[in-house]
């Protein structure tokens, strides 16, 4: 029973560093997104691109809290991906 405890307790730790790992890449990953639009959005407004990041932050956040049965449905429903897109 201690064995079964002891491993379980190293997978859980070990799971729970590698969510950490790319917690900190997606951030990254977030971040660099960011830039690259700060960059092609150099020809719009402050306002404009204050209001395309907050609604890709806000699909980002709808994205997150589907299930996980939904998510394979939600991404190969390309004509939804492409209306949510326009919205950014």
């Amino acid at each position: 029973m201690d064995e079964i405890k002891a491993i379980a307790d190293h997978d859980t730790d070990r799971l729970a560093k590698m969510l950490m790992k790319i917690g900190k890449i997606n951030g990254a990953i977030f971040f660099l997104l960011i830039k690259v639009l700060m960059n092609l959005a150099n020809e719009g407004s402050e306002d404009d691109f204050d209001q395309m990041l907050s609604e890709a932050v806000k699909l980002g956040v709808d994205y997150m809290q589907k299930k996980d049965f939904q998510i394979n449905s939600f991404l190969q429903d390309t004509a939804n991906l492409r209306e949510l897109a326009d919205k950014i």
